[in-house]
């Protein structure tokens, strides 16, 4: 199946919105391992702050791929009779990583900004008894 002009341009507003959906991803990640302030911590923290990266790295590959589909594009089209393979890994990574996304969102939306609230009142319980024990000589 050969891409025309018009079909590439049409695959890079598709990956441009999906680059925007990814982006959306990763400010909501990020904001939820927050927590609404402070830099929590905890695994729940340290597990989006992972999912965090590995999304980011995702979304420089989309990217990637759209430049260039645009410097294909500008430069006169496609180049031969075929989806390359590179397009078809694209196109299943698209995939993958809205399957990805849909789990993430899922999954933090078990988390609302209550439980990032006690989070933080725990590590500040937590640190003001670590205080006392310093100031009684038992730490």
């Amino acid at each position: 199946r050969r891409m025309g002009g018009e079909e590439s341009k049409r695959e890079i507003n598709r990956l441009e919105r999906e680059i925007e959906e990814q982006k959306s991803v990763i400010r909501t990640l990020r904001e939820s391992s927050r927590g609404g302030g402070g830099g929590g911590g905890g695994k729940e923290a340290y597990a989006l702050r992972q999912q965090i990266g590995d999304l980011k790295a995702q979304l420089q590959g989309v990217e990637r791929d759209k430049q260039r589909l645009e410097r294909r594009v500008a430069s006169g089209g496609s180049r031969g009779g075929g989806t390359s393979s590179r397009e078809g890994s694209l196109l299943s990574e698209v995939k993958k990583l809205r399957e990805q996304n849909a789990g993430l969102q899922k999954e933090l939306s078990a988390f609302d900004l209550d439980f990032f609230e006690e989070i933080e009142d725990l590590k500040y319980k937590y640190n003001r008894a670590q205080e006392k024990l310093r100031d009684a000589g038992l730490r």
